[in-house]
């Protein structure tokens, strides 16, 4: 899996531009406006490790679930 993750919004904490490249992941250019943060990317990575409990904000922060057929 390998995410592409903007450093940072043109102002504020977010939205993110986020790519994810991965055979888990929806293909055919899927896209969505779901608000995503750095929180929600460190979110995700902590989900797929099973790492517990969550570290930071990830703990409050909603992550990209619709961005793949299968979640962890």
């Amino acid at each position: 899996m390998l995410f592409i993750v903007w450093d940072e919004a043109e102002s504020g904490d977010g939205p993110i531009a986020m790519m994810v490249l991965s055979p888990l992941a929806k293909g055919h250019g899927y896209r969505n406006t779901v608000h995503s943060t750095h929180s929600s990317l460190l979110r995700t990575l902590e989900d797929i490790f099973g790492v517990s409990p969550y570290l930071g904000d990830a703990a409050h922060a909603t992550p990209p679930r619709d961005l793949f057929s299968t979640y962890p």
